[in-house]
């Protein structure tokens, strides 16, 4: 925890799976494949994406559940409910990964909520893993519903991972998808391996050992807490909790979630301090999760003067550069040392940098100064103003 005198404070919590991970038994997951066969998949995507496809079957644990669909103008799958991972049944779906073809267009919105229909309210996570490489080309085509129909049809609260393959792909659409139903999103660019990416990001999901986790703070009261909600926690990977707190004492931390074993829950007694300098990085690490959650709210819903507001204070309180704010430097203010390290040094040539120069080193001076505000202090030593990159305004 972090707390300056009089004002609220700061806490950080890592939950870790149990020490060895490898003694703690993975949930049985039910998992749904779902993947996009359409024209523009053809080639070396589709064939890519159909290796990882094999990888993600051929590596299921022995109590899982899985389905296999993929879609163009309208849905396709070899089954109409969840399957038990036996050899036959891998095989059995792996032979018919191997004979989907690219053709047709882009049904998103069919896709997902047959998709979701086929998990069923139980004790297991339950993960969509959505691969797509462009826009909704078939059927409803209106993002917004998309999303709407989507969030409704997932009844069972199943996770959906998205997969964007290249430059085309709606990454709104994605996002709201996946930050609705509790996932993540990644994006494969033309020329990156589509399997590895796949394939990489199965390993980590594959071991899920506490699912809906929900974290309770009793005796102290806080608030802002990032992530607003929490992921799974998976073999080999850790769980942080940033937020503030108001009152001062001492504090039970509560994890509570499912594991393989039943409900279960993990219990930290802590103590909120009046005043401690002990993790003087946790202000600013609390505040680029803030601010990164406030960006994903303009981007995915619009932009509004509050919400904007509140990105450009955070910008300013905490140092942090934004799409909103940039930092500019008053070289008079600061010492020879100072200056050549936010970027203002002479040409190779001896003589002052050309526009050019000053132009691509205009980025790295504005990180500088910041890191210069932090070594001297809470007062941005040659800090000048702030000024909104949207309005171009200075705010002082």
């Amino acid at each position: 925890a972090q707390r300056a005198p009089g004002e609220d404070g700061f806490f950080l919590l890592v939950a870790t799976p149990p020490d060895p991970a490898s003694a703690a038994k993975p949930l049985p997951k039910d998992l749904v494949l779902v993947l996009d066969r359409s024209g523009s998949m053809s080639g070396e995507k589709i064939d890519q994406a159909k290796s990882a496809l094999t990888f993600i079957l051929r590596n299921l644990n022995p109590d899982d559940r899985f389905a296999v669909v993929w879609f163009s103008d309208f849905v396709e799958g070899f089954q109409t409910g969840l399957t038990a991972v036996t050899p036959e049944a891998i095989e059995k779906a792996v032979a018919s990964v191997s004979l989907a073809d690219a053709t047709g267009g882009t049904n998103i919105d069919q896709v997902l909520r047959r998709s979701f229909a086929l998990f069923e309210a139980n004790d297991r996570p339950r993960f969509l893993v959505f691969l797509t490489d462009g826009e909704p080309t078939v059927g409803e085509q209106n993002p917004a519903t998309i999303a709407e129909r989507a969030l409704a049809a997932n009844t069972t609260s199943a996770r959906l991972f998205a997969f964007g393959v290249g430059y085309n792909v709606n990454t709104v659409l994605l996002d709201q998808l996946a930050q609705e139903n509790r996932g993540t999103t990644t994006y494969v660019l033309p020329g990156e391996n589509l399997e590895i990416a796949l394939s990489s990001f199965y390993r980590k999901i594959a071991a899920p050992v506490l699912a809906a986790p929900a974290l309770t703070v009793e005796g102290v009261e806080v608030y802002d807490i990032y992530p607003r909600t929490l992921p799974d926690v998976f073999r080999g990977t850790q769980l942080l909790v940033l937020g503030r707190f108001r009152s001062e004492g001492s504090g039970r931390l509560v994890l509570s979630g499912q594991s393989a074993a039943g409900p279960v829950e993990y219990v930290l007694d802590a103590e909120f301090p009046a005043a401690s300098v002990d993790a003087p990085f946790l202000p600013r690490l609390w505040a680029g999760r803030k601010i990164a959650h406030v960006l994903d709210q303009i981007r995915l819903y619009g932009e509004s003067e509050e919400l904007v507001n509140e990105v450009i204070a955070l910008s300013k309180q905490y140092g942090i550069i934004t799409p909103y704010t940039s930092f500019l430097v008053d070289d008079a203010n600061l010492s020879a040392e100072e200056a050549a390290d936010a970027g203002d040094t002479p040409a190779a040539d001896g003589g002052r940098p050309s526009h050019g120069d000053r132009e691509r080193r205009q980025r790295p001076r504005a990180r500088r100064s910041a890191a210069l505000g932090r070594r001297h202090g809470s007062a941005w030593r040659g800090l000048r103003r702030v000024r909104c990159a949207r309005t171009g305004r200075d705010r002082r």
